[in-house]
């Protein structure tokens, strides 16, 4: 696991996001069955999927994980929704987000807390190629 960071909401009781990249290399497949935060009432990964039409967040149960096959979360698709963030989640901080595999494998990572805003000013510009 690697770049995780929990993203605050801009008003403060709103759920928060967790980004991160994953990389799995254990021997056979699995799945990522939940991430939690601590500070959080609750969590629930989203991605987002096409229905009649329109674009539309939706809740997944499960993530496949496979050898060789690194899986992003980020801003516009897969992500965590941290539901009923406490005020203990504060910009500068640290949250500790735990992650559940469907073999029973968990890991923790203590993961830096932002504003709202600061993901967009975290990522680089990207420019037209000249």
């Amino acid at each position: 696991i690697s770049n995780a960071r929990v993203v605050l909401a801009p008003v403060s009781g709103n759920p928060a996001a967790v980004y991160f990249d994953l990389s799995y290399n254990g021997p056979e497949s699995v799945t990522l069955d939940a991430v939690t935060v601590e500070g959080a009432g609750m969590t629930m990964m989203h991605d987002y999927a096409e229905s009649a039409g329109k674009l539309q967040m939706v809740m997944t149960d499960a993530v496949p994980l496979a050898k060789g096959s690194p899986v992003t979360f980020a801003p516009g698709g897969l992500h965590v929704m941290a539901m009923r963030p406490s005020d203990t989640l504060k910009p500068g901080g640290t949250a500790k987000v735990t992650f559940t595999l469907s073999d029973g494998t968990t890991t923790t990572v203590d993961a830096p807390v932002r504003a709202a805003g600061d993901e967009r000013r975290a990522r680089p510009r990207r420019w037209p190629a000249q």
